[in-house]
């Protein structure tokens, strides 16, 4: 049953491709969904899952109490099963956010209950047929096609560079990049190549440390600091490159503290103190949304 190399060798083609696919299926839909709530709520994106919050948080604190695995700290749509995700999707709160670009909602929950069966499928190692493969492929390119909006963002994202582009941002935005962009125009703080555009929902900076890297645990920091996790970052540790996505649903005193956050960020020579344990990454923090491809860069 096991090559020498320790492989499993009774997993047919239709198994390994249809496995992959399932996931990245799921993961995409629990990814477009933070994004939307993200974008649209700010820093109460979770009140808009109502009871499934406490459910998914007490799943999150079971796992937590076995102590022998890691825990998703950070993600907590990854608690929900895919109905529960589907429940959400499609209530009176959340449906609007996506129903101009979806399918009719009864098409949606027609193709989505064929593929939520072929997850199950999947997930307790049935045979995967090329019937069923064909319906996996269906519903990808469906997917595909609502998601195309996402690409279009990014391609249309507008750049602001002059001062009266900023002045049309909100007050609470427009101070702090403004501060910002003197630091890096200074060419003597801890930060160099400010650019900032405007995508959808969102405020997007890309901005580098002007020398060294970022501690292990900046995101962590952040977080817990500002009391704010409606955010997305992607961090570059080696180059001290850092792009943050901030929603414009923010509300003033979030988006300052926010935005302070981020411009007081650690360095990894501020960050060593301590002992050796204090020092561990906390890899598990960048699953999602850190470190992870947007709705618009995602590919199946």
């Amino acid at each position: 049953m096991f090559s020498s190399e320790g492989l499993a060798s009774f997993c047919s083609g239709n198994a390994e491709i249809g496995h992959r696919l399932v996931y990245n299926l799921e993961l995409y839909f629990r990814l477009m969904l933070r994004w939307e709530l993200v974008g649209n709520s700010g820093k109460g994106w979770k009140s808009v899952l109502g009871s499934l919050y406490k459910e998914a948080s007490d799943r999150r604190h079971e796992e937590s109490q076995l102590r022998i695995i890691d825990v998703d700290s950070r993600n907590l749509l990854s608690y929900l099963m895919l109905s529960e995700l589907k429940d959400i999707i499609t209530s009176e709160a959340v449906w609007p956010l996506f129903k101009d670009r979806w399918p009719p909602q009864d098409i949606f929950l027609a193709e989505f209950k064929i593929f939520n069966q072929l997850r199950h499928k999947a997930a307790h190692f049935r045979p995967l047929t090329d019937r069923d493969m064909r319906q996996l492929e269906k519903f990808k390119v469906m997917v595909v096609e609502m998601s195309a909006h996402y690409r279009q963002q990014r391609r249309g994202a507008k750049l602001i560079i002059a001062a009266e582009q900023l002045e049309k941002l909100p007050e609470e935005f427009q101070n702090g990049i403004q501060g910002w962009a003197a630091d890096c125009a200074a060419q003597d703080g801890r930060w160099s190549d400010l650019v900032v555009k405007k995508m959808g929902k969102y405020l997007v900076v890309d901005v580098r440390l002007r020398a060294g890297s970022f501690a292990p645990r900046v995101v962590s920091r952040l977080v817990d600091d500002t009391g704010c996790d409606a955010i997305f970052l992607s961090i570059n540790f080696g180059t001290g490159a850092l792009r943050i996505y901030i929603p414009f649903a923010l509300k003033a005193d979030e988006a300052k503290l926010m935005l302070n956050g981020i411009k007081s960020f650690q360095s990894a020579e501020e960050d060593l103190v301590g002992d050796d344990f204090d020092l561990m990454p906390e890899t598990f923090d960048f699953v999602m949304p850190y470190e992870v491809e947007l709705p618009m860069d995602f590919r199946f």
